[in-house]
């Protein structure tokens, strides 16, 4: 718990992180936190390298405009997925760490 407090308000290319998405895996795994946070990672280390995969497998064949074109489709995915996902009834927002 230290790390999230440690790391609250760290900003990456603008963008606040914020403490949401460890949290709601700390809720949905409460006796397996170290498994459930090393999860999470893995998923984040493998989007990486399916966005450098793709972006590997379409320059060469299509060219530039189509990796743009591709981003816009996953992004549009995400969204809607995000759109699907159930809100918190309180949200999390200035959550400390013990909290979660």
């Amino acid at each position: 718990m230290a790390f999230i407090d440690a790391h609250r308000d760290d900003v990456v290319e603008g963008a606040r992180l914020g403490v949401e998405p460890i949290c709601r895996v700390l809720q949905v795994a409460p006796g397996s936190t170290d498994v459930a946070s090393a999860g999470l990672s893995a998923v984040f280390n493998a989007s990486i390298a399916a966005g450098a995969l793709i972006g590997a497998l379409l320059l060469p064949t299509f060219g530039l405009r189509s990796t743009a074109l591709v981003a816009a489709i996953l992004v549009g995915g995400a969204a809607g997925l995000l759109g699907l996902e159930p809100r918190p009834v309180a949200g999390l927002q200035g959550v400390r760490a013990g909290e979660c």
